[in-house]
């Protein structure tokens, strides 16, 4: 599903991430799922979204794409 939502969205300058380990909270910080990352080429989080949203929002789009230009 993820690569074909990159794919169907050009989002050519993010690499997905999944991390499948049962201390992903601690390793993270986080305060619940669901929970998104954004994560820059340095390892770097450059973003954060608690909570569920529509993925296919225009208005989640033109966010998701800000970051894609930027890093």
């Amino acid at each position: 599903k993820i690569k074909f939502f990159f794919e169907k969205h050009k989002l050519e300058n993010l690499d997905p991430y999944i991390y499948n380990a049962d201390n992903i909270e601690n390793k993270f910080g986080l305060r619940g799922l669901p929970t998104t990352l954004i994560i820059n080429a340095k390892s770097n989080e450059i973003a954060r979204l608690e909570g569920s949203y529509d993925w296919t929002s225009e208005n989640f789009l033109k966010w998701l794409k800000t970051y894609t230009k930027v890093y």
